[in-house]
């Protein structure tokens, strides 16, 4: 736990998390209970639903993959990315 915490220090990360950290969570799990309403409801919804999910498909990926970029933005400075990136390079 000491470990987590210290990590969380050097980030920058504190324990009651961002509002960008919440909007994150609060859109995964709206978006977890929507498909699983699809789910629930396919047989329902018919064909339609199929359509339905499928451009729900997309607008989810985006919506989630955009806020998680920004989240990782707000924890990394480029400073800090490029030194993850040249010790993760492969020896020439």
């Amino acid at each position: 736990m000491l470990r987590a915490s210290a990590n969380d220090a050097a980030w920058g990360v504190s324990r009651g998390g961002s509002p960008a950290d919440r909007r994150f969570v609060v859109w995964t799990l709206a978006a977890a209970l929507v498909t699983f309403a699809f789910f629930q409801l396919f047989d329902a919804i018919g064909r339609a639903g199929s359509y339905a999910l499928y451009v729900w498909s997309g607008v989810l990926t985006t919506v989630l993959l955009v806020h998680f970029w920004t989240l990782v933005s707000n924890i990394f400075t480029i400073t800090q990315q490029s030194a993850s990136t040249a010790s993760s390079a492969p020896a020439a």
